[in-house]
């Protein structure tokens, strides 16, 4: 008997692994999906909690093959530059 899996992950962001029970963020995927074409870098900025690292990190890799996905994720902190850097 399998045990029904939680979809919800509350303070944990979605990976990869979790795109099975990820759901309701298909537009917002869509939209950043078709805007990395569009430039070489596309940066997602938002309030903290929003499901900006779930969208990224489950949505949109999820449309990626290993080789075509290079994440580059950046903590702001308190100097972007240096965030940037360190990144």
């Amino acid at each position: 008997m399998n045990p029904i899996k939680s979809p919800f992950k509350f303070l944990d962001s979605f990976t990869k692994e979790d795109k099975e029970i990820f759901f309701g963020r298909d537009k917002e995927t869509e939209e950043l999906y078709h805007k990395i074409f569009e430039s070489k870098i596309l940066l997602v900025y938002g309030v903290s909690g929003t499901g900006k690292s779930s969208l990224i990190n489950c949505g949109l890799v999820s449309k990626f093959s290993e080789s075509d996905w290079l994440p580059v994720n950046v903590r702001r902190g308190g100097n972007i530059v240096e965030s940037l850097e360190k990144a």
